[in-house]
């Protein structure tokens, strides 16, 4: 190899891993796959089934995914509900692992620690018929991103508080320390009253 601005090769020892949902054999037949590279490629193959096809793991993900998210957030997150988890357990998941991983967040987040209920569940998810996992009943395009949930949600209660961040946070159930930098995270300084050039607010006045 030859680094980029070098003239002189030099040797590397490298495994390509690579991934992909498409069928690259077919894509192969049909011309649109190099041939070549398939087969420098296609030294080990692991077919991984889709979440849908393997449903009774999906309380162990989200088991996990609530484990790494109450470290990250530092927060005691409250456990799903019955029905909560049987909208999980329901829904299809198209976007396999990382589409739950993403509502497992998008879930503690809306719940502001209470025990997550189908409403705090993404729409596309929370909506879907009971018992089909396959019919949206609300418009995908009302789905919001989940830095847009919580943007909103930290928006909220900041004019709900007048900016009063400590008292903010206790409603949200976090750690004023992990709400400070959400504050700063999503540039919300100016709904705070320090941010405004207001007085600080005191413990006596929480």
């Amino acid at each position: 190899m030859v680094p980029v601005g070098s003239a002189k090769p030099v040797k590397v020892n490298v495994r390509v891993l690579s991934a992909t949902n498409r069928d690259l054999e077919d894509m192969v037949r049909r011309h649109c796959f190099r041939e070549d590279l398939y087969f420098r490629l296609n030294v080990v193959s692991l077919r991984l089934p889709n979440l849908h096809d393997c449903r009774e793991d999906i309380p162990l993900l989200v088991r996990h995914f609530h484990t790494r998210l109450t470290a990250e957030y530092e927060e005691s997150f409250a456990w799903f509900t019955d029905a909560a988890m049987a909208k999980l357990c329901a829904y299809h998941w198209p976007g396999n692992v990382r589409e739950l991983a993403n509502a497992v967040e998008h879930a503690l987040v809306v719940a502001a620690g209470q025990a997550p209920k189908p409403e705090h569940l993404p729409p596309r998810i929370g909506g879907i018929l009971s018992g089909t996992g396959d019919t949206p009943q609300s418009d995908p395009a009302a789905v919001v991103p989940l830095d847009i949930a919580k943007r909103q949600i930290l928006e909220n209660v900041l004019r709900q508080t007048d900016g009063h961040e400590g008292q903010a946070a206790r409603l949200l159930q976090i750690e004023r320390r992990r709400f400070y930098r959400l504050v700063h995270r999503y540039h919300l300084e100016k709904l705070t009253r320090a941010g405004r050039g207001a007085a600080p607010v005191t413990d006596d006045e929480l």
